[in-house]
């Protein structure tokens, strides 16, 4: 606009799902329930518990104390508590998760660190063939 037809383009995205709805920023430390219908990003403190139904970032510098609920989360901070997902958990290089997970799919980067159970989730349950012993 101003002498440029170049534009710059800053990622403020909260992973893969593009916009962010909710922001908690590096300075802010909050305790409560936080419920989202879309997407949220968290790059200070939390205590107590998130739900989305869209995406879930924890930034690298967080530090939070929550069950976590969402579609897709990714995690680079610190997380202490349990974690459910619909889709896919992403623990990035230097991501610390104490706390068990409920997951479609699983990432762990190398550097990242992960101390609990993990259950998988079925989109569908799908019942069991029976089987005929061979004569």
């Amino acid at each position: 606009m101003f002498g440029s037809s170049k534009k710059s383009v800053v990622n403020t995205s909260a992973g893969p799902s593009g916009n962010v709805e909710t922001l908690i920023g590096k300075t802010t430390s909050l305790n409560g329930v936080l419920n989202s219908d879309g997407s949220v990003r968290v790059e200070g403190m939390f205590e107590g518990q998130i739900t989305a139904k869209g995406d879930i970032f924890i930034g690298p510098d967080s530090r939070i104390k929550a069950e976590i609920n969402g579609r897709n989360v990714t995690i680079s901070g610190t997380v202490t508590g349990n974690v459910s997902v619909n889709e896919k958990l992403e623990l990035l290089a230097g991501a610390t998760l104490n706390g068990d997970i409920k997951v479609k799919k699983l990432v762990i980067e190398e550097g990242a660190v992960f101390k609990g159970i993990s259950e998988t989730k079925n989109e569908i349950a799908k019942p069991m063939a029976s089987v005929t012993p061979a004569k």
